[in-house]
């Protein structure tokens, strides 16, 4: 219902994992944004003009790879290879700088779509309330 052909800014290797988690879960949701930005940017400074500290400021905002919502649920959902420490940091980043830009929002679920997951971070996702989904066979086609 939602899976494309590419997603913005997901790289290609992780196209099929997000792919695979919509098809797998995308019946559960009304919408699925890609690549929502969160979070203030950064302000390359006074030096430049407002046009350009204004693109700086947007284009270096975080990006969730895609947020899944319906009437009961915000889910924010991080796509990767193999699930670690940097996925687990964007997801607990992600889920704070939504929560700042929509005050009167649900509280997002995290949600990790990847390939695989390293091998001693299931312990660290479960304590986070990371709900883990693994696609050990989603593989770009040659």
């Amino acid at each position: 219902m939602f899976e494309q052909k590419r997603y913005p800014h997901l790289l290609p290797q992780d196209t099929p994992v997000l792919t695979a988690f919509l098809i797998e879960n995308g019946h559960k949701y009304t919408r699925v944004d890609f690549d929502v930005r969160v979070g203030a940017g950064r302000d390359p400074g006074p030096d430049f003009d407002d046009n350009i500290r204004k693109d700086g400021l947007d284009l270096s905002r975080r990006r969730i790879d895609a947020l899944c919502t319906n009437n009961d649920t915000v889910d924010i959902v991080e796509v990767t290879g193999a699930a670690g420490t940097t996925a687990l940091g964007q997801l607990l980043s992600y889920r704070e700088l939504y929560i700042i830009d929509h005050p009167h929002s649900k509280r997002p679920r995290l949600i990790i779509a990847a390939r695989t997951m390293q091998t001693d971070m299931t312990a660290a996702y479960a304590a986070s309330g990371i709900v883990v989904h693994l696609y050990p066979g989603a593989v770009e086609n040659a």
